[in-house]
């Protein structure tokens, strides 16, 4: 009876632990969820968007070779695209932004890393309000909401 009793304590505590974790991360501003992991894919078809161009600036950005990269669209909306890049033998998820000045322009990657993108960077080209979800603002020193 005192074996079961403890398990059901010790179940208890990892329960409060995990709620604590998740109220005080959205006190501080910010989600244990990535909120790019946790988009619903885009019904724009994928061929509006030129991955090649994305492709090549995360492949020149992590010096890794054609081979080994997978990138998923997640989103677009008019001029702006998000996605995740993954890297064969590599764990980690790259999010990324990409920006096009113009229809049937380049797309340019505006952000991809595992931290947020700065919000100077997205207010420069003009991403629409909610696009990243959350940014790191340079002056501030914080995470915001975008």
């Amino acid at each position: 009876m005192l074996k079961e009793n403890g398990t059901l304590v010790a179940l208890f505590i990892l329960v409060f632990v995990i709620l604590g974790l998740f109220w005080w991360f959205d006190r501080q501003g910010q989600s244990l969820i990535p909120a790019l992991l946790t988009s619903t894919p885009s019904s724009t078809p994928k061929d509006e968007i030129d991955e090649t161009a994305i492709k090549d600036a995360l492949l020149k950005n992590h010096n890794q070779s054609q081979d080994r990269i997978n990138l998923v669209v997640l989103k677009i909306e008019g001029n702006f695209a998000q996605g995740i890049a993954t890297f064969s033998g590599d764990e980690r998820v790259w999010p990324w932004l990409a920006h096009q000045k113009e229809a049937g322009g380049d797309w340019i990657l505006v952000h991809d890393g595992q931290g947020l993108p700065v919000c100077q960077e997205l207010t420069e080209f003009n991403f629409p309000s909610g696009f990243a979800g959350q940014c790191w603002d340079q002056d501030k020193g914080l995470v915001v909401a975008y």
